[in-house]
């Protein structure tokens, strides 16, 4: 049975990011999500530099061995960013999560680096196809924290692998396609903000690729869009015997959806482990052996002549191990073993000191240099720059309760930035989404007032007397049943007011409710 993709590719920088460091490629054989990292100019160059990569298997039979061209491309997508960090050691950390699939036929070959994923929505049910090369999904898999605790767990961002031009082996896996298929991927920016069943409603609507994709990017965005979002939405179709397909194409399809022109700009919800694999997905990754590994002796043809009276052939006793090559051995193998620890683990710290995020320290809005979270105790993070708002005596603190609830969710959470600069322009943004000023009570008929603040005055005087101003003409005498104006020039006596009444005139009426710092305003002294 013949097959054909129907594809849409949508990409997006979010809310809270300058720049979009995801690039993607669809094609008629190929589809490819990458999410860049290491800051502005060097997250995208690495995401681009893959996916460049590889875009040669969309134009290329796949043959019969779908593995071993995603695994080609995966080395030279990782050499090439090998190359620049060598030619640019000032780019050193730049590097990129990348899941790529390639169809042929009736069968797919998937290989997959980082935390973007890949899904398959097939009768009803949304499967994920992919798993996360994450800290957090480490711990799950060992069974140290559920998937609800993962949710909010300081070191969620954290990669264990990515293509950073060191040696790094993918995943691979090959199964099978059937028609109706319906295939998501897309960077983490779409399953950090919107839930594994809200994914499948988009996915099931019945709504054709293109507007499936626009839906997914939306309800990123609704979400908070705190990252970049890339979509790529394929439909498996059937050609049928002819060649001829059932599915309307899109009129204004022109080739591949490439991660330059043609992609359409348009402009932690949990992540909750869906039901297993379908039957047809292997348990673990099927691996490519390599091209040195193949047997390539040929075959040998024994005399038949000879069989009748084969020659008598004296045994050897075989030899004694040698055991002091063999304790080279192991210590050689245990040694190298601690060097890649060491480069491992070397290499983690340089990328964890080379991010930035937004946080909270003490109640204020801050710059961290590192990641959330902590290793053995010991924080990934610390705090590189703090920020104020403008107040009575000049810049005070900026406070998390001065913002508005949801971007004190979205900074209690933590912001990852990137590059310093992206966090300054993070914190810049928050800026616009401070509580309005609470209002300022002062005593006395002139008051203190805040500049962008409303001021209340409360009259003065003495405790129970009336303002002279609110004073009749003439003052009635107990006993007496006339009234005497005063004479020119005397003073007017004023009654003495009962202990128990007091009287106010201010000439506007007082809030009926209180303003609540934190809550519906910010104070600003």
């Amino acid at each position: 049975m013949n097959h054909e993709l129907r594809y849409a590719a949508r990409t997006d920088r979010g809310l809270l990011r300058s720049t979009n460091q995801d690039s993607l490629f669809a094609g008629d054989r190929l589809l490819v999500v990458a999410d860049g990292m290491g800051g502005h100019a060097a997250g995208d160059m690495a995401s681009r530099l893959v996916v460049t990569a590889f875009t040669p298997l969309d134009r290329e039979e796949p043959g019969t061995n779908l593995l071993r061209g995603l695994a080609g491309a995966v080395r030279h997508g990782n050499a090439a960013i090998a190359d620049v960090v060598e030619s640019n050691p000032e780019l050193d950390g730049m590097g990129t999560t990348v899941t790529a699939v390639l169809f042929a036929g009736d069968r797919l070959g998937m290989a997959h680096v980082g935390d973007s994923r890949a899904y398959l929505y097939r009768n009803g049910v949304l499967h994920q196809l992919t798993h996360d090369d994450t800290f957090v999904q480490s711990l799950i898999d060992d069974g140290r924290i559920s998937a609800e605790e993962a949710v909010h767990h300081p070191q969620r961002s954290l990669l264990l692998r990515a293509l950073n031009g060191t040696d790094l082996d993918p995943s691979l896996t090959i199964r099978d396609v059937s028609e109706g298929d319906r295939y998501l991927l897309c960077s983490d920016g779409l399953p950090a903000v919107v839930s594994p069943e809200a994914i499948a409603e988009a996915l099931g609507s019945g709504r054709d690729p293109d507007d499936t994709a626009d839906a997914l990017v939306q309800l990123a965005l609704a979400g908070g869009g705190p990252d970049n979002v890339s979509v790529i939405v394929a439909d498996v179709i059937n050609t049928g015997v002819d060649g001829e397909s059932w599915y309307a194409a899109d009129p204004d399809a022109t080739g591949p959806i490439g991660t330059y022109e043609s992609v359409r700009m348009t402009q932690e919800m949990p992540r909750v482990p869906l039901p297993g694999i379908p039957e047809d997905v292997p348990s673990r990754p099927e691996w490519l052996p390599p091209d040195d590994e193949a047997d390539t002796d040929p075959p040998v043809d024994a005399d038949p002549a000879q069989d009748d009276d084969p020659p008598a052939v004296a045994t050897p006793r075989p030899a004694a191990p040698n055991r002091g090559r063999t304790w080279r051995r192991r210590l050689a193998l245990s040694l190298a073993l601690v060097t890649l620890a060491g480069v491992a683990v070397a290499g983690t710290m340089l990328w964890v000191r080379s991010q930035y995020y937004v946080g909270v320290d003490d109640g204020e809005v801050v710059v961290y240099r590192g990641v959330d979270g902590s290793v053995l105790g010991f924080s990934l993070a610390s705090v590189q720059e703090r920020s104020c708002t403008p107040g009575l005596d000049g810049c005070r603190p900026f406070q998390v309760q001065d913002l508005v609830p949801s971007a004190r969710a979205q900074v209690d959470a933590g912001i990852r930035a990137g590059t310093l600069t992206d966090a300054r322009d993070v914190v810049s943004r928050l800026g616009a989404q401070l509580l309005p000023p609470c209002p300022a009570v002062t005593e006395g008929t002139t008051g203190t007032t805040v500049p962008g603040s409303t001021t209340v005055t409360v009259p003065s005087g003495p405790t129970g007397t009336l303002p002279t101003d609110t004073v009749p003409s003439t003052v009635p005498v107990p006993g007496d049943a006339t009234t005497t104006a005063p004479a020119p020039g005397e003073s007017t006596p004023i009654a003495a007011a009962p202990t128990d009444t007091t009287t106010s005139t201010s000439g506007s009426p007082l809030p009926t409710a209180a303003p609540e710092p934190g809550v519906t305003c910010r104070v600003v002294g």
